[in-house]
Formats: structure tokens, C-alpha cells, sequence
């Protein structure tokens, strides 16, 4: 029971870290087509800041992508393990 508890905080921070990334990249994009469209006047170092940060988020959000859709073998091995476990109690 010890693993399980393991895998199941494991996988809830692995959740909330990846809501935290979508949701800050999907809010720095609508903020600035909110600017855009509003034509809201934004000084030149906070644009610096806001592509600078939308870059990050960009990466940040691709290994998101990745992690939640890449088909992994420590997945696998992982799900054998706990098969062998419950096959044996």
C-alpha cells in the first residue's frame, strides 16, 4: 500500500503542476490578445517581459504536452509491478 500512496501524491502533484503551466500560458495569451485588441498601450520593457515569459511558458507547456501524451516505457513497467503485487496478495 506504501507504493500506491507513493504513485497517487506523485501523480497529484504532477496535476497540479500541469493545470498551473496550462493555465498561466493560456492566461499570458489572452491577455495579450486582450491588449492587442483593446489596443491598450504597453510599455516596451513590459512587452520584453511578457514574451519572455510566454517563451518560457511555450517550453514549459510542450513538456507538459509530452509528459501527459508521450507513451512511456517506466509507465509500463510501473503498471507490470503493480499487477505482480495484487496478482500475489
Amino acid at each position: 500500500m506504501k507504493l500506491v500512496d507513493i504513485i497517487k501524491r506523485t501523480l497529484v502533484s504532477r496535476v497540479i503542476l500541469s493545470f498551473t503551466i496550462v493555465f498561466s500560458f493560456f492566461g499570458v495569451i489572452v491577455g495579450i490578445g486582450h491588449a492587442m485588441h483593446t489596443d491598450t498601450e504597453i510599455s516596451g520593457e513590459w512587452k520584453e517581459i511578457l514574451l519572455l515569459l510566454l517563451g518560457a511558458l511555450i517550453g514549459a507547456f510542450g513538456k507538459v504536452v509530452d509528459h501527459w501524451f508521450k507513451d512511456s516505457d517506466k509507465d509500463k513497467q510501473l503498471i507490470e509491478e503493480i499487477s505482480k503485487k495484487n496478482e500475489e496478495e
